[in-house]
């Protein structure tokens, strides 16, 4: 199984795949990678994690991105939404980091 990351082709002329950007310009071009299969092309980073299997199927993994440092382990926010949803009554997580202050650069919120 091939494992890459994927992005979203971006068509100017084409409302179903135009990325406008970010309020700030400087973290709307890093969102695009310039020039990946041919001169002058350019491809939306989304950040997704897709994995394609034997029959063509492209699968969600992960969020690029979306892991930090917790105490010295690796937090995947993935995999927390993943736990907290086999609880019952729970019916729907969201898991984001968040920065905060000293002494912990970031924290989990769970909505």
């Amino acid at each position: 199984m091939l494992t890459r990351g994927l992005g979203q082709a971006i068509k100017p002329n084409d409302p179903t795949t135009q990325f406008s950007g970010y309020s700030d310009p400087k973290a709307t071009e890093k969102k695009i990678v310039r020039n990946a299969f041919a001169k002058g092309d350019a491809y939306f980073s989304t950040g997704d994690l897709l994995s394609r299997d034997a029959k063509g199927y492209y699968r969600f993994v992960d969020r690029i991105g979306d892991t930090f440092r917790w105490k010295g382990e690796n937090c995947s926010t993935t995999e927390v939404t993943e736990v907290l949803s086999t609880f019952p009554g729970v019916e729907e997580a969201n898991v984001y980091g968040v920065l905060i202050r000293a002494p912990f650069p970031r924290v989990l919120c769970i909505q």
